[in-house]
C-alpha cells in the first residue's frame, strides 16, 4: 500500500474479529481494507490437517457448536470449510510432558470444527532497486 491509498477504515488482523468487523463496514459501503501479518486468515481458529485426509490437529480456537449460527455463517460467507466434531473413543491430550490418552471424550456433545485452510502463496518479492536510492 502506498502513502497515497486511504481508506475509511483499516482493520488489523484477519482473525475472527477483523474478519467479521471488515465484513460488517464493508456491507455498511465503508472503504474498508483488512491487513493481516501472517500468510493466512483465521487467527486463533486453525486446524493442522492430520494423517487420516478427513481430520485434522486442533491448534486453536477451533470449536463452534450448534446454536452459533453467527459463527456458521461467518465461516461459510469466509469460505471456511467446517465438519463435525469427532466424538466416539478416547481424547488424546499432548501436554510438554509429552502425549497421554484420556478414556471417553471431553466433548461430549455435538460441535463442529473449522477445516484446514491451504497456505497462500509467498507475496512477490519487491523490485530491486537500482544502485541510486530508491525513494
Amino acid at each position: 500500500m502506498s502513502h497515497l491509498d486511504s481508506h475509511d477504515v483499516i482493520v488489523v488482523g484477519a482473525g475472527a474479529s477483523g474478519l467479521a468487523a471488515a465484513t460488517a463496514l464493508h456491507a455498511a459501503g465503508r472503504d474498508t481494507v483488512c491487513l493481516e501479518a501472517r500468510d493466512r486468515i483465521g487467527g486463533r481458529l486453525l486446524s493442522a490437517p492430520a494423517s487420516h485426509p478427513e481430520r485434522a490437529l486442533d491448534l486453536g480456537a477451533t470449536w463452534f457448536w450448534d446454536g452459533e449460527e453467527r459463527v456458521r455463517t461467518l465461516a461459510a460467507r469466509s469460505g471456511i470449510e467446517t465438519f463435525d466434531q469427532h466424538l466416539a473413543g478416547d481424547a488424546l491430550l499432548h501436554e510438554l510432558t509429552g502425549t497421554r490418552r484420556l478414556a471417553g471424550n471431553l466433548v461430549d456433545s455435538p460441535s463442529h470444527r473449522f477445516a484446514p485452510v491451504p497456505r497462500a502463496s509467498p507475496p512477490p518479492s519487491p523490485p530491486s532497486c537500482p544502485p541510486t536510492p530508491c525513494g
